[in-house]
């Protein structure tokens, strides 16, 4: 039976071509619409030191939205 540690390494060394592939875009923030692939992304970007934020898609829409717009209050 694999315990938590194990699934959690298995993740990881797959991960490397994500990490891989973020690294080369440079990116700073990541945006996922799962919220397993964001603890994934998570855990990626500790592991391989990748300094990158993640975010839910959502969250950055909520970021940018602004009501009413401006001008118009």
């Amino acid at each position: 039976m694999l315990s938590l540690s194990d699934c959690g390494e298995r993740r990881l060394k797959p991960g490397r071509v994500k990490a891989d592939q973020i690294r080369r875009t440079g990116a700073r923030i990541v945006a996922t619409l799962c919220h397993n692939c964001g603890d994934q992304l998570l855990e990626i970007s500790k592991h391989y030191q990748l300094g990158i934020e993640v975010q839910a898609a959502v969250e950055l829409v909520y970021q940018v939205l602004v009501w009413p717009p401006a001008g118009e209050a």
